[in-house]
């Protein structure tokens, strides 16, 4: 539909476009060198923070595969986590020791990656690990390795499929792709391939794939680049290269006609999708449909949103996005269907759009919105150096991809010249009326250098990185409000979070469901602004604006470009104070929500997570709702415009808020801003929440949420603890690691390392004021649901009695949480949340400057102690939910005196 804008909104819009200032180039600079053995290193320096980021790429993924091997990929980076010939022991491990962060390994069609982000101090240690397993990895490689990694990937593929439209790309893969091309199977591989995998199997893929001349490394941050790569040379020179590689340039099957195909799935929503193939990666027309798809449907301002979603309201959400891949590209388009709305008019409407755009292509107004949001996401994305957006990553696929660390910047150099008829045209080229609807170089002689690393033994850190959280200032404005500034000049962009004593506590005064549905319509709709004003302000101002609720708080949050504050902070001052919550966007909200809910509804873990809380705390306590905050279909359904209304005039108080800013500002220059557009805004009284604390109750009752023809099923055990300010909280959050909260804890290691049961089984301490909960929790196997709740409820009665956590334990706990802090506040968002956490949780101003001496003061019996005081085996409440024919036989013989049918919103059956 075509946007007509009144005289008033012009006047609104058209002050935006003097905040135009010239655009800053954007930049990584970089260093490359190829090794003797074909190994090319790219090197960064960044000296903001203590850390260095290790990124390493080998050209390799599931598209290298062959029929009837597939997944090898992706089975093979599992299993180069789990030691190496000098290293025993998980990689995992070792790395977390370190104090690493942004750290993981993932597999896609064209590659695999590994990156972590160390204290600078580590660096050696962290390429010994990297280069150990690139060149001395084979031996290690055992029959009981690859059976322990094959059920660990089985487990996830089993975990992937169960999830709604969880087989939907499967499909679309076969349809878009020949059974010969490499991108026709998923990178996960299937069942029967991986089963079949054999120990000469693997170590062939290795010896073919993981040389270094297939594998790109970059090193970022903390470091001179001649230091960097001389110790690149030093661990990786001496590595034999692998066979020269044979690859395919471009393979993009065309198709003359539309393709359907009809599938039934258990879910709570129609979905129509739409795909395509597409361009390649790095060519100018995958850059285009970037732009081209942002405007499209990357926004509320996007032409299928605004037709599907708000003004014809036949769809709950819309996506349309571009994956350009390294020989061809996936074009793919989904709508999920509001209740009662036929997909063959969400299809049409859509083919409506599609064709209207094919032909005229975008105005200026949305060329300048996506060009403004495409820079700053990029700018967002690189204050990292580690991590897949940070500047590792870019320089990496760059070179994988592209030949050259910079290639990124023909992506941005395309985006922001593209003109209205070029989206236009490469739209009409590759969104074509022919959808699926449901849907070589002669090779180098290299050799290895005569000397390497020293292998007997792996280098270990030396001394422990300093690390201090940033200083604040604190101001309060004359109506009341509290302002923290952290200032932070290194990226120009502002964070901001204004926390509000709300949150869903609050829905005890009113209904269920209020204070998310509230905070969700703040930004629909002002006194001179309405909803796609906002929406299109911010967009080109580059600014991000976003609300939500937690437990105890509610909160507003603005990511602004610093030569853009100004005005961005004007709109985020009229959504704060001046929301109408009008009827219109109110039923269209609504819908979405409805949709969202009844989606909820359909997952396992959301599913758990809406009944344990009234079975925690007990009918009447302000924390006995759904965990995720949606009340109910009654309580969405009966809201109205004056129960929103008065939330916002009970709750948004100045006298009960604090707002937070991280970045190139100061009070100074701050507060007088704020006082200006808060002038009017009034203090008040607001309700006492009722937090009281609640007697835990013998646990004899297994409560069960029946899922028809669930693959999984999903076990929560839950209790409550302490409220957050606890002066036991390191103890409890270093207990709760030994539990479940790490990757090597107990319940990881019993479930998924030994029993293969479970993809991952964890524990977490939910954040409150008031008593918390403590929930243990796991997605298992359907015929291991018993054995596996035994499991679970054996690791937490141990932990308590008969098997404290050992000094090697809380050691590495200790080791995990403090070394990872160099890394921890890296980003100005990551700054601000842990501030935020201040306010929300009555933490005192010296916790995190304290934190670190606090852990390391830890000792075994403080965590034992606290193990012994809280941990209350039988006390837990279990709520299992899983298809109910299949497991309730199982469930009996485990001794509860009854299991009680529940259902979603956790009423007694």
């Amino acid at each position: 539909m075509h946007l007509i804008r009144t005289s008033l909104a012009a006047a609104l819009l058209c002050p935006l476009l003097a905040w135009s200032a010239p655009v800053t180039p954007v930049d990584i600079p970089f260093s490359v060198r190829q090794l003797g053995n074909g190994l090319t290193v790219v090197v960064h320096e960044d000296h903001k923070a203590p850390i260095v980021a290790v990124n390493i790429w080998y050209h390799v993924g599931s598209k290298n595969e062959a029929p009837g091997r597939t997944g090898f990929a992706h089975l093979f980076e599992h299993l180069m986590f789990q030691g190496s010939e000098n290293l025993e022991g998980e990689y995992l491990n070792t790395l977390q020791e370190l104090g690493t962060t942004d750290l993981n390994g993932t597999t896609f069609f064209d590659r695999t990656n590994y990156f972590q982000t160390v204290p600078k101090n580590a660096l050696d240690t962290a390429l010994w690990l990297e280069s150990d397993r690139m060149g001395h990895f084979k031996g290690s490689i055992t029959q009981a390795k690859l059976d322990e990694q094959r059920g660990v990937v089985q487990n996830e593929k089993r975990q992937g499929d169960n999830q709604p439209y969880g087989k939907v790309f499967e499909l679309i893969l076969k349809q878009l792709f020949p059974p010969d091309h490499p991108y026709s199977w998923e990178a996960i591989g299937s069942m029967d391939d991986l089963n079949a995998a054999s120990l000469d199997d693997v170590r062939h893929w290795f010896e073919t794939w993981y040389g270094p001349n297939n594998a790109v490394l970059v090193i970022a941050g903390d470091v001179a680049s001649e230091e960097a790569f001389a110790k690149a040379e030093k661990y990786f020179g001496d590595i034999p290269p692998g066979p020269a590689a044979t690859r395919l340039e471009e393979w993009i099957p065309a198709h003359a006609t539309p393709r359907r195909q009809q599938m039934q799935d258990r879910v709570a929503q129609a979905r129509l999708y739409m795909a395509w193939t597409g361009p390649r990666w790095g060519t100018r027309d995958a850059h285009q449909m970037e732009l081209a798809a942002a405007v499209l449907a990357g926004d509320k301002n996007s032409r299928l949103y605004q037709r599907l979603v708000y003004k014809d309201q036949l769809a709950s959400d819309v996506e349309f996005g571009p994956l350009a891949l390294e020989i061809a590209g996936i074009t793919y388009l989904q709508a999920s269907a509001q209740p009662g709305v036929s997909l063959a008019k969400i299809e049409s409407a859509i083919e409506e759009e599609l064709e209207r755009f094919r032909r005229e292509g975008p105005t200026a107004r949305e060329l300048e919105r996506v060009k403004t949001q495409q820079r700053a996401g990029f700018l967002r994305g690189i204050e990292k150096v580690g991590g897949f957006s940070g500047k590792s990553g870019v320089l990496a696929e760059s070179m994988v991809y592209g030949g050259r660390p910079d290639a990124w910047k023909e992506a941005l150099a395309d985006g922001q010249a593209a003109t209205a008829a070029d989206l236009g045209a490469v739209t009409r080229k590759w969104v074509t009326k022919s959808p699926f609807i449901l849907e070589v170089t002669p090779a180098e002689q290299l050799k290895a250098a005569a000397v390497g690393a020293d292998r007997s033994s792996m280098p270990m850190p030396v001394g422990e990185t300093p690390v201090s959280f940033p200083a604040f200032e604190r101001a309060t404005l004359s109506n009341g409000l509290q302002l923290i500034v952290v200032e932070r000049p290194e990226v120009p962009v502002v964070g901001i979070k204004l926390v509000l004593d709300a949150g869903f506590a609050a829905d005890q005064f009113a209904r269920p469901g209020t204070a998310n549905l509230a905070m969700a319509m703040l930004d629909e709709g002002t006194r001179t602004r309405d909803t796609l004003q906002i929406s299109e302000q911010l967009a080109l101002l580059g600014a991000n604006l976003g609300t939500g609720s937690g437990l105890d708080t509610s909160s507003v949050n603005l990511s602004a470009l610093a030569d853009k504050l100004d005005p961005s902070l004007d709109i985020f001052a009229d959504v704060v104070l001046n929301p109408v919550f009008p009827d219109k966007e109110l039923e269209r909200v609504r819908k979405t929500y409805l949709a969202a809910l009844s989606q909820e509804k359909t997952q396992p873990t959301s599913m758990a997570l809406r009944v344990l809380p009234k079975l925690l705390f007990g009918t009447g306590h302000a924390y006995a709702q759904p965990l995720t905050g949606t009340g109910t279909e009654a309580t969405l359904k009966a809201l109205r415009r004056e129960d929103l209304a008065r939330f916002h005039e009970t709750w948004f108080r100045p006298n009960h808020a604090t707002l937070i800013a991280v970045g190139p500002v100061s009070v100074a220059t701050l507060k007088p801003k704020l006082e200006q557009l808060f002038r009017n805004w009034q203090p008040g009284e607001i309700p006492a929440k009722r937090i009281s604390e609640v007697s835990l109750k013998p646990g004899r009752v297994l409560y069960l949420v029946d899922k028809p023809g669930a693959e999984q099923s999903v076990i929560f055990a839950g209790q409550l603890i302490p409220p957050r300010a606890t002066p036991d909280d390191i103890a409890i959050e270093a207990m709760n690691d030994v539990l479940g909260g790490q990757f090597t804890a107990r319940l990881n290691m019993n479930l998924r390392e030994d029993k293969h049961w479970s993809y991952g089984a964890y524990s977490i301490a939910y954040d409150a004021r008031g008593q918390r909960p403590l929930l243990a929790y796991a997605a298992v196997q359907s015929d291991k649901t018993a054995e596996s709740l035994g499991e679970i409820r054996k690791e937490i009665t141990e932990l308590a009695t008969s098997r404290p956590a050992t000094a090697e334990e809380v050691a590495l706990v200790k080791r995990s949480n403090t070394l990872s802090l160099p890394g921890q506040w890296e980003t100005g968002s990551a700054v601000l949340g842990s501030i935020s956490k201040l306010v929300e949780f009555g933490l005192p101003d010296t916790y995190w400057t304290s934190y670190a001496d606090a852990v390391r003061s830890l000792t075994p019996a403080q965590v034992n102690q606290a193990a012994r005081d809280y941990l209350q085996p039988g006390n837990m409440v279990f709520v299992v939910v899983g298809d109910r024919k299949l497991i309730e036989p199982g469930l009996k013989a485990l001794g509860f005196d009854s299991i009680q049918l529940v259902d979603t919103d956790g009423e007694l059956l």
